[in-house]
């Protein structure tokens, strides 16, 4: 079992190459849904996130490969990357994430797409008065 952090900043984990995202958290153990929203499989474990206690239905899809879930733990790390820092740019931090990953490469930094990434300058721009442009 593998611990990760979303895009939202949220905890998820990944059981046997699935994503599941945290939906409930129980006094004695936590409930998890599957990433893919059409797929009903949920799971349940410890709160230490060492045992898993059940799984209530099975996923209705095929397994991520490792690949792609690389690639979305580096989308995630790169969007938070991207908030706190102004002035990189979202492919060099693609780069710097990409070079954790074994299996990933250049192109693979081509697919985190500026969509993906909130821009600081544009926010920035947008929150200015009038007036402060003017001067």
């Amino acid at each position: 079992m593998e611990t990760f952090t979303t895009r939202k900043g949220k905890t998820g984990i990944i059981i046997d190459k699935f994503g599941l995202n945290k939906d409930k958290e129980h006094k004695q153990s936590i409930s998890w849904r599957c990433t893919n929203y059409q797929c009903k499989s949920r799971c349940t474990t410890d709160v230490q996130l060492s045992e898993v206690l059940s799984f209530q239905t099975a996923h209705n899809h095929e397994p991520e490969d490792d690949r792609t879930i690389q690639r979305h733990q580096v989308r995630g790390a790169v969007k938070r990357k991207a908030e706190e820092s102004v002035h990189e740019r979202p492919l060099e931090m693609a780069c710097t994430e990409i070079q954790c990953y074994d299996s990933l490469d250049f192109n693979d930094a081509k697919n985190v797409t500026p969509v993906d990434i909130p821009c600081k300058e544009k926010s920035n721009a947008k929150s200015t008065t009038k007036f402060d442009r003017n001067m």
